[in-house]
């Protein structure tokens, strides 16, 4: 027989950021055809492999796997039977998303066995059922909507059909706004657009949160930019940058966070907006940078036209540096690229070798 598993509880099928903040949800994983290993939920690796399996398929700074998932204990599982297991989510206050998160949920071969011992009963229909070998991971997968202007189609590798928790974040529910901005998400039941945008409507045009390898560094002269070309006509207010300081001891002091245009792929002219902010309060461990949030006044920006993020640090030197991360390996924004100047912006240089971790957009609210 095989094995199969469902999951139900109160995250299921959908849960609002702000019910992952406020905690008590639940996700309730029922067996059939295998049962749980009989140590699951005591202070051990298998409750660890359970917990490590729960999974949204990327890592922002205060998303389900860096905020939720690796502050989950053997306390918050429990064994209620040899069929089911739920778990109860306590409140995590810093969870904050700027995009849906779709949570897979993969158990691995420590946590369960494919049923009782050879000769005994089928755990379901009370047969007899001989011990089989070789089922693996029960791996649930959710098939994401790259669009999300539908119920999600939610399945199971090899066969078998799911219901999946996907946090909703409540800040990209829109209405269709101007400038040829489209509503590209679905509402969870029973929230409403008025709701939504009272509380506080963004739409992320262009972004970049691939995997951060590397760091540029800014002070005096030294400046960073990134191109992007936005994918619809909006009126740019909101920047997110992911920025740490160089050190300890570092003062980057007043730094400046600016909108321009290009010419020729590169920065060209005065700010059309910019908005300052200190360096000085920024967090020095590159695993913990903090993903900034700037506030500019509008900026209308054209679909398909060049533009650039253009950041310094003009008071900073060799020791207080404004530290921003970026995908030096392979990255995959197609939609501009890194570009530095040595000389306070008079002139740059283009690096396509290097994307830095940004997203734009326009808030409604």
């Amino acid at each position: 027989m095989v094995a199969s598993a469902a999951l139900t509880g109160s995250v299921v099928p959908t849960a609002t950021e702000v019910e992952v903040v406020a905690g008590a949800k639940t996700l309730i994983i029922t067996l059939t055809n295998a049962r749980w290993a009989e140590t699951l939920g005591a202070d051990n690796s298998i409750t660890q492999d359970l917990i490590d399996g729960i999974n949204a398929g990327t890592s922002p700074a205060n998303g389900w796997n860096l905020v939720v998932r690796d502050f989950l204990t053997f306390s918050d599982v429990t064994r209620n039977g040899d069929l089911t297991c739920t778990i109860l989510f306590p409140a995590f206050g810093s969870y904050d998303i700027q995009f849906n998160e779709t949570i897979t949920v993969t158990l691995e071969v420590s946590t369960h066995t494919d049923g009782p011992t050879i000769g005994g009963d089928d755990p379901v229909t009370g047969d007899d059922l001989k011990l089989t070998t070789g089922i693996g991971d029960i791996k649930l997968i959710a098939v994401v909507n790259t669009n999300l202007d539908a119920a999600p189609g939610l399945t199971e590798t090899p066969a078998l059909t799911v219901t999946m928790p996907v946090i909703v974040d409540t800040n990209t529910n829109l209405d269709a706004g101007d400038g040829g901005l489209t509503e590209t998400v679905a509402l969870v039941p029973g929230l409403t657009s008025a709701s939504v945008l009272a509380v506080d409507a963004t739409l992320i045009d262009q972004s970049n949160r691939t995997v951060d390898d590397s760091q540029l560094a800014l002070d005096g002269v030294n400046w960073e930019a990134q191109t992007f070309t936005p994918g619809a006509n909006h009126n740019l207010n909101r920047v997110w940058l992911l920025l740490r300081r160089g050190g300890s001891g570092a003062l980057p002091g007043t730094c400046t966070v600016s909108i321009r245009n290009t010419s020729a792929g590169l920065p060209s002219g005065a700010d059309l907006q910019s908005v300052t902010f200190s360096g000085d309060d920024l967090k020095v461990d590159p695993v913990d940078a903090d993903w900034r949030y700037f506030v500019l006044t509008d900026v209308a920006l054209t679909a398909s036209t060049l533009y650039a993020i253009v950041v310094r640090a003009p008071s900073g030197d060799s020791n207080n540096r404004l530290l921003w991360r970026i995908d030096a390996g392979s990255p995959l924004y197609t939609g501009g690229q890194r570009c530095f100047s040595s000389d306070s912006g008079s002139s740059w240089t283009a690096d396509s070798t290097t994307d830095t971790m940004f997203e734009e957009g326009e808030d409604f609210s």
